[in-house]
């Protein structure tokens, strides 16, 4: 499944459709998200390189997620990659800002890990605008013209 597009949308539906018979009774209703599958999809785009279609996905998803949390600090990571892979740098940056200020809010080491270097994970084999942009940390001189 890993790199092939058939086998990964025939996952994706059938996690799809699993999501779909949730219900409140669930033993594990806590640990659901409605926004689960979005996060999900978009991820898997991402990694097939289909930068359009992830981006749909993980801006609902971003959208559907009102609060600061981890996951949405990684949804907003995953959508600046597609951003970055998509040219559209200060779209990205804006991303990528909007998920370090979540983490830095809730300390979230694993949205940390994630989100603190997403231009390593640029186009291969050249060199990402991004790596200028000041690491988690700085300053908050870099925020001014944010609002």
């Amino acid at each position: 499944m890993l790199g092939e597009l058939a086998p990964c949308e025939q996952a994706l539906a059938a996690a799809d459709t699993r999501f779909g018979h949730v219900g409140e009774l669930d033993a594990a209703i806590e640990l659901y998200s409605a926004t689960q599958f979005g996060r999900m999809a978009g991820s898997c785009y991402l990694s097939l390189r289909d930068t359009r279609r992830a981006q749909a996905l993980l801006e609902q998803a971003a959208a559907a997620h009102s609060d600061h949390s981890k996951p949405r600090a990684i949804v907003l990571g995953n959508l600046a990659l597609a951003l970055i892979r998509q040219g559209d740098l200060d779209e990205a940056a804006d991303r990528l800002h909007e998920a370090i200020d979540i983490i830095e809010l809730n300390r979230g080491g694993g949205g940390l890990n994630f989100a603190s270097p997403p231009h390593a994970r640029c186009a291969p084999g050249g060199p990402c605008p991004l790596s200028r942009m000041p690491a988690t940390g700085c300053s908050p001189s870099w925020r001014a013209e944010r609002p």
